[in-house]
């Protein structure tokens, strides 16, 4: 479950290198809606590393098997 808007802005305000992403038409139950990917939030959000630094060649992840097939039915 995740925190409503007044919460996120508390918890930001709280938290060091933390940044709210506010999802369209969601609710608080997010991650038990259809549709929703977390691994597809967190590499898009750039905070998945591999090591301590940030390095965009060492930290890519390529698309899973449903992000592409997503990906490519959504772009035909």
């Amino acid at each position: 479950m995740l925190p409503s808007e007044n919460e996120a802005q508390r918890l930001k305000n709280s938290l060091r290198n933390c940044t709210v992403r506010y999802f369209k038409d969601n609710g608080h139950t997010i991650l038990l809606e259809d549709g929703i990917n977390l691994l597809s939030i967190i590499k898009a959000t750039s905070k998945y590393r591999r090591s301590k630094r940030h390095d965009y060649v060492m930290d890519f992840l390529p698309p899973s098997k449903s992000e592409f097939k997503k990906t490519t039915k959504d772009n035909r």
